[in-house]
């Protein structure tokens, strides 16, 4: 039997897509959502730059502002989600306000100083509450 050819890898890089043609999407059902784990993945697509679409329950409409921060999907929506991926590429600079409204929202409400700061104040409410 003649031995099957292997491919050799490509020297070049894939080819990545413009940034503004990148969405996250992240349909969630609500019971995956308790294993959302905080939507710690919108957070680090957010960081990245990545316009966000994704699924409207907590906690992820806790992160996410519907229109503001990325665009936010009713639960098993499948032609709305579709629709907001559309919507993102295909207005002019949408894409570009979400990315920018959410990225200065990261730095104000989840850097690693706030987010320290609200551990620590939960702390002491539980500490001094189990006190009294």
């Amino acid at each position: 039997m003649p031995r099957a050819r292997r491919r050799r890898p490509s020297a070049r890089p894939p080819r990545a897509a413009p940034l503004g043609a990148v969405v996250l999407a992240e349909p969630l059902l609500p019971a995956q959502a308790v294993d959302a784990r905080f939507g710690l993945v919108l957070l680090e697509a957010g960081l990245c730059g990545v316009p966000i679409v994704a699924t409207d329950i907590a906690p992820i409409n806790a992160i996410i502002r519907n229109d503001q921060d990325g665009l936010l999907v009713p639960v098993n929506d499948y032609h709305a989600l579709a629709n907001a991926i559309q919507k993102i590429g295909s207005e002019t600079g949408l894409s570009d306000r979400l990315r920018k409204n959410f990225s200065d929202r990261i730095a104000a409400d989840f850097s690693k100083s706030t987010m320290t700061n609200s551990v620590n104040r939960i702390y002491f409410e539980l500490l001094s509450s189990s006190e009294s």
